[in-house]
């Protein structure tokens, strides 16, 4: 599923726009690789002057030099990425339901596993590596 990745600062991630956050698909649903990344060029080509979807590059993995494997990293989709002027009250946005989760408490965001379950390397790894494909 997708987790999100956050920076305290914004930082260009293999080639994507500079955020502070993005996210880290698994295609676990979709073993093509190719949903996510197709449904939202396709958009965007659809009408480029009005249709905005995220940026996604393909990338493999490697956490401490274990190759982890192909996931695919996107913009994390918000008011910001989009453009959307916060006073205008008609500026809304928004997001699929949670169709596949068993938490309901937020529409994209993946809270699995948390963070108290994590292992020590998990949560605290050395060394990641994202390499564009």
């Amino acid at each position: 599923d997708a987790l999100p990745i956050y920076f305290n600062d914004k930082i260009e991630l293999c080639g994507l726009p500079k955020a502070k956050k993005y996210i880290l698909n698994a295609n676990y649903i979709d073993k093509t690789f190719m949903r996510h990344v197709l449904c939202y060029d396709l958009y965007r080509e659809m009408n480029s002057a009005k249709n905005a979807a995220p940026l996604c590059k393909y990338t493999n993995l490697t956490i401490d030099s274990i190759y982890n494997g192909l996931y695919v990293l996107m913009q994390h989709i918000d008011a910001d990425m989009l453009g959307l002027d916060r006073l205008d009250s008609m500026a809304m946005l928004f997001k699929e339901p949670p169709v596949f989760k068993d938490d309901t408490s937020t529409n994209y965001d993946q809270k699995f596993p948390k963070k108290k379950n994590l292992s020590t390397r998990q949560s605290n790894p050395r060394r990641i590596i994202f390499l564009n494909v």
